[in-house]
């Protein structure tokens, strides 16, 4: 006679969330001393993500942290003392039942039994891990593992009652009289399909809808500036942020009416992020050349009530007799304003005009967020986590973090385009937020450079003439052309008639150009002069292996050529070249070389071995290719970092495929990871330079604020810039308050330099 029984999975299933996890937390902020084992725990990470290691042997190095912990039992009683509100409520009504219970997880046996030991009835299986050293004495239990375990305890049995939150549980549901898939404590009938196909729709991944939140909020911005602007309506700046922050909350409140605490978490993780980080960077300070140069005038002049749709900068400045921008001036009145209009509304909301560079980051987060979830959809949670951040880790955006550069904000924009149109299927019906999303990325991307109209437009073409010929067949054809054309009119309607009213638009009205003042009558060669002087007789390929192949550094016109190098070879010139945010040759890092070539070596026979086993999958490779390799060859000056930050993808899906592929034959399977593991370090150590740097920006940060707060405590503060051409700087004393006097004649003697040596403050006698 078989024995009945009901069988529950314990994580995400009868605790709300991970225990592990949460347990590794708990422990680390309560023993600081487990930081010393967070780089071997990082290391065996990665190994796991390319396949190297087993899930065991990553959990085993993991669990090492516990030889860190005095009291490892009086940790577990704490943690469940704090965190036993988490088991779900009706898990704890089935117990009152006191039928004979087993719970099969994964997690190791030591953290579950503390806290399921109140029920006699209840017996745990689980991973066998001892306490005191970390290590595994047996199989790490899952998927078939847990039905082995279960038939060494019992020997004729029958499940009863099913509970699991993961598909790897499978095997169990399907020996289950009756299954429940488990979401945050809400039960459900177990439907493999409907799951599968749940978790394919990417809205329903958590990460997801807060990238689209704050995507919906830097295009609301967008347009309800525009829009405001095209009214000659010139200030109502705190309406604009007011209606930008909360139409996105109620269009997903509208839409996601189920009772969760997730929605609520993520709209005050909306808030917090849209709010909070422009306060953050109003304490960094952007000392560029460009961002001092154009793109902070572009940001005072719009929040201070500037009218670029009709009003041209030059009237601006004399009509409130503000200092001429000289040459500047032609940048800040036709180029494309997306990154300088957000942060206009953010500079009215801080009072500190450095708080828009918050922009880059709030994107950096929105790309990983979007990134993870489409992973997600077809890799675990470790992988899709590990390779979004290795995609945020890209040099152009991390050398642009403190600063308006706009350059890394495209390379972001480039890749979540192509991510999202990689996620749709255009012959089903579409769902209107994911096109909302795509619009709120072409807006901004179209309207940081010039070149965003290049890229944004080239990725749509790609994908859309795809998608008519792969379905020219269909008997719906036409009204796949109708969708596709019909969704892509609306983006860039918006886009370039909209959001980019003040520069596409006004360029062609008054110049005859809309790409003006790089094309057409009287057009600006912003490049020639910002090359070594030998490239003038170049191509773009020899441009582009020539800087692959040198030291890192800026080379000017005329002021010395490339200096090629051993890739592996990093000297300190390098690592301080990279403090400038548009280094020109080899932009990408000291070890570019290395991981472009091993990565595109990688990924070529990983296509090939594609193209041998799954046809079908080819074009999640080959359409992003296709993008990146035409933007290059169009922008015609890929040897420069800053134009193709897009080339940082082409190692990255090198990674991506190794998680894919699945390869039989050992000795092809060991040599491809073990290019991938020097991929991986080559892009880690690389990558490690600029946040260095970056870490010393907090350092130079400190010694402004201080400069900053002794000129606010000095009375008849006169002073001058050290550079006339960049007064974009006053902005800032100004936001401070400070009383300054600009003294005209240019000081030779009795001054002292501050911020960073941007102004010569006189010294009193």
């Amino acid at each position: 006679m078989h024995k009945k029984i009901d069988v529950y999975d314990f994580d995400g299933t009868i605790y709300d969330g991970d225990s592990t996890v949460d347990f590794f937390f708990f422990t680390l902020f309560r023993n600081p001393r487990i930081i010393v084992k967070l780089p071997v725990i990082f290391w065996y990470a990665c190994l796991y993500l390319l396949h190297i290691v087993s899930l065991q042997a990553f959990k085993s190095h993991f669990f090492s942290f516990v030889t860190e912990v005095k009291d490892i039992d009086k940790e577990i009683e704490l943690f469940w003392k704090k965190k036993k509100k988490r088991i779900n409520h009706y898990f704890i009504e089935n117990m009152k039942k006191k039928k004979k219970t087993y719970v099969i997880s994964a997690s190791p046996e030591f953290l579950l039994k503390p806290v399921l030991k109140q029920w006699k009835h209840v017996s745990v299986i689980a991973s066998v891990v001892d306490k005191k050293t970390g290590l595994y004495t047996g199989k790490n239990c899952k998927g078939e593992e847990k039905i082995k375990r279960l038939d060494q305890e019992l020997k004729n049995y029958e499940i009863e009652h099913f509970y699991s939150d993961s598909l790897h549980d499978l095997p169990l549901a399907n020996i289950s009289k009756q299954s429940y898939f488990v979401t945050h404590g809400s039960l459900e009938v177990w439907d493999t399909d409907k799951i599968k196909g749940r978790r394919k729709n990417i809205w329903n991944h958590t990460p997801f809808q807060l990238s689209w939140l704050i995507m919906m909020y830097l295009l609301c911005v967008l347009v309800f500036f525009h829009i405001s602007r095209l009214c000659h309506i010139e200030h109502g700046l705190t309406l604009i942020q007011i209606l930008s922050i909360l139409v996105p909350v109620v269009i997903y409140l509208f839409h996601y009416r189920k009772k969760s605490w997730k929605k609520y978490f993520v709209v005050f993780l909306y808030f917090g992020l849209c709010i909070g980080l422009p306060f953050l960077f109003s304490n960094t300070y952007d000392l560029t050349q460009d961002g001092n140069g154009y793109h902070k005038l572009s940001v005072a002049y719009l929040k201070n009530g500037w009218n670029p749709i009709y009003q041209s900068q030059d009237d601006y400045v004399k009509e409130n007799n503000l200092p001429s921008s000289k040459g500047n001036g032609i940048w800040i009145n036709h180029y494309p304003k997306s990154l300088e209009t957000i942060s206009a509304v953010t500079y009215h909301m801080t009072g500190s005009i450095e708080s828009g560079k918050a922009v880059t980051t709030l994107v950096l987060l929105a790309m990983v967020f979007l990134v993870f979830s489409y992973l997600s959809i077809f890799l675990n949670k470790m992988q899709s986590f590990i390779l979004s951040v290795l995609l945020a880790l890209n040099p152009v955006v991390l050398a642009q973090l403190f600063n308006y550069y706009v350059d890394g904000l495209m390379g972001m924009c480039f890749a979540m385009e192509v991510i999202i149109l990689l996620y749709i299927s255009i012959t089903k019906k579409q769902d209107y937020k994911i096109w909302l999303y795509i619009t709120a990325i072409c807006s901004l991307f179209v309207n940081l450079k010039f070149t965003g109209l290049l890229y944004s437009g080239l990725i749509a073409a790609v994908f859309y003439f795809y998608w008519l010929f792969h379905e020219r067949k269909e008997k719906e054809w036409k009204q796949i052309w109708k969708r596709a054309t019909g969704w892509f009119i609306l983006v860039f309607v918006t886009a370039i008639f909209v959001v980019g009213s003040s520069s596409y638009i006004k360029n062609t009205i008054t110049a005859g150009n809309p790409l003006y003042p790089l094309f057409g009558e009287g057009k600006e060669d912003i490049v020639t002069k910002m090359e070594p002087k030998s490239f003038n007789h170049k191509n773009f390929f020899e441009k582009f292996v020539i800087s692959l192949f040198s030291k890192t550094e800026n080379v000017l016109y005329g002021q010395g050529e490339p200096e090629l190098k051993n890739p592996l070879q990093v000297s300190q010139s390098e690592i301080d070249a990279i403090n400038i945010p548009d280094v020109r040759i080899a932009g990408f890092g000291p070890l570019s070389a290395c991981f472009f070539i091993l990565g595109t070596i990688l990924l070529l026979i990983e296509l090939y071995m594609l193209y041998r086993t799954d046809k079908k999958k080819l074009k999640y490779v080959i359409l992003p290719l296709v993008c990146i390799l035409l933007s290059c060859i169009l922008v015609g000056e890929s040897w420069w970092a800053r134009y193709v930050p897009q080339l940082y993808f082409i190692p990255w899906m090198s990674l991506l495929l190794l998680c894919v592929l699945s390869i039989k034959d050992k000795r092809v399977l060991w040599g491809l990871r073990g290019m991938g593991v020097l991929v991986f370090l080559f892009l880690i150590m690389n990558s490690s330079f600029y946040l260095q740097a970056r870490i010393k920006d907090l350092d130079t940060f400190q010694t402004i604020e201080k400069d900053l707060l002794e000129l606010k405590n000095q009375k008849n503060v006169k002073l001058q810039l050290s550079n006339p051409e960049f007064f974009a700087y006053y902005y800032n004393l100004d936001d401070r308050e400070i009383s300054y006097q600009i003294v005209e004649e240019d000081m030779t003697e009795n001054f002292v330099y501050q911020y960073y040596w941007q102004f010569k403050v006189l010294q009193e006698k």
